[in-house]
Formats: structure tokens, sequence, C-alpha cells
């Protein structure tokens, strides 16, 4: 057989495999492996997604990781499907800000279901927090006191106190839930002061994450920064 022959062959088997979207295991034949092969938003011309948000220096955004630590957001636009429905805040000055994340987009919805308008939510929740970029830098003494998480347009209670610590001398957060932290960090502070000898009035959780657990779309927090130095 000659090279054209050979390799028609092995084109009109890829295409085979791909249409069955199953192919066997080279390694082992009793074995199916399965075969992802549909479109993506960017080869269809007729779809238009949300644009993907990063949040910059200065700026709030709200982090989050589902039940699974599958879909996330961290504040750059390559983190997920969650960039597409996440907000950011400028903090420049003292007061009131809201930052939110959300599945209830097109990009999101697209991307897991196919269709635009499909019915698609996360599930669970295993970390939150309001993050803001270089905060540290920019504002070492800021903190960010939450007032107000509203999930699916519904506030839930807040079980504890949260807390502003520094991630990384860099940035800021106020920590909303992380059961990683098994104590509070020695920076952790309130527009008060330091905190970290009241664990039992500021917790690493201050959700119930039981609230999360059937499926949600949409988390909204608002929190009140003290200490930019501009009012």
């Amino acid at each position: 057989m000659d090279g054209k022959r050979v390799f028609a062959c092995f084109a009109a088997a890829v295409m085979m495999c791909g249409a069955l979207a199953s192919c066997k295991d080279k390694k082992d034949p009793s074995k199916e492996i399965s075969i992802v092969n549909e479109s993506t938003p960017d080869e269809d011309p007729a779809v238009v997604l949300e644009d993907l948000v990063a949040a910059k220096p200065g700026e709030a955004c709200l982090i989050v990781s589902d039940g699974k630590w599958q879909q996330q957001y961290w504040g750059k636009a390559e983190d997920g499907l969650l960039a597409y429905g996440a907000t950011t805040v400028r903090v420049d000055r003292d007061g009131e800000y809201t930052v939110r994340i959300s599945a209830d987009t097109k990009g999101y919805k697209y991307k897991t279901t196919g269709k635009i308008d499909g019915d698609a939510e996360i599930t669970g929740l295993k970390f939150a927090a309001v993050r803001l970029v270089d905060g540290a830098s920019l504002y070492p003494d800021i903190s960010m006191d939450i007032t107000k998480i509203v999930l699916d347009g519904k506030e839930i209670p807040m079980i504890a106190k949260n807390y502003t610590s520094s991630n990384d001398d860099k940035e800021m957060r106020a920590t909303i839930f992380n059961s990683y932290a098994s104590q509070l960090p020695k920076d952790a502070h309130t527009a008060e002061g330091n905190v970290y000898d009241q664990d039992d009035i500021y917790k690493s959780e201050i959700v119930d994450t039981a609230d999360f657990d059937d499926g949600w779309k949409t988390l909204e927090v608002t929190f009140i920064a003290k200490g930019t130095g501009r009012t």
C-alpha cells in the first residue's frame, strides 16, 4: 500500500473515531477513551460572550472556588468560566463597595451547556474572600469589613465576623470561607485594630456552606473599606 493510501486510511479512521466520540485505547484495546469534539464560541461567530474580567492593582474582586475546586476565580481573566461574571471595583478611598461573581452569564452557560440560554449553576463552596490586588502595598493599614452577603438575590446570615489580612505582603484579603486556615494570621485585623487573639469572634469561616450545597448562580458581597487615608 503506497503512502497516499496509508494516509487516506488513517484520516478516515480518525474521522470515524471522532464521529463515534470514542476510540480504542492503544495500550488496552478492551478499553475505550472518550473524545471531546465540540465547537467553541471562538469558532462560532454568531455567539458573542461577555468579556473575561481581570482585577487590576487597586481593584477589589470576589475570589471563589466551588465545592470541588473545579470552577474557580482568583482575579485573572484566564482563571476559568467564572471570569465571565466577575465584577471589580476600584478602592481609592474609605467607603462602601460591592463585588460579585456569577454563573448567570452567556459565557458560563455556553461553555457548560452548549447554549447561551442554558441552565447552569455552581455547586458548593470551598473558598471565598474579597481580594484587593496590591492592597498591602497601596494601603498597608486598610481593612475590609464585610457587612452583607447576598446569595442569588437573598441575604444570608453571617455566622461570625470577618478579618482582613495580607496573603503575601502584597495584596489584602477579607476572608469569607477558608477551611484550611486553622488559626487567625498574626496580622488579622479590622478597622478597630489587630484581632489575632480574638478568634472567638473573628473567624475564617463566616458563612454556612450548607447555604451553597444545592447549587447557586450569583454571590454578592458588600464591605466597608477603611484605612486608605482618603475619605
